[in-house]
């Protein structure tokens, strides 16, 4: 499963990511409870540049990350996963 920069970026909107402008690429980062939980890169350029590190930064599976990007699962939903691996406590 291939993550593209289109992919990148609903992720981010999806998580309310606040984008940070970088030299050679964006960084979105992700905030929970006023605290920073995430952030990953979005590679400018080609939009069909590979993003395939994403899940492992947001702290979720394969599967999980495409399910962000096509909308069954909300932020929400994403926090309860963070929650049970203890990404997250409270």
């Amino acid at each position: 499963m291939l993550f593209d920069q289109r992919d990148a970026k609903a992720i981010a909107k999806k998580l309310n990511a606040t984008i940070i402008d970088g030299k050679r690429h964006d960084i979105a980062v992700i905030n929970y409870g006023g605290k920073m939980i995430g952030q990953f890169g979005i590679r400018r350029g080609s939009g069909s540049l590979g993003h395939d590190y994403i899940p492992g930064q947001i702290h979720v599976t394969n599967q999980q990350a495409r399910l962000l990007v096509q909308c069954p699962m909300s932020f929400d939903d994403w926090v309860a996963v963070l929650k049970k691996k203890q990404f997250i406590t409270g």
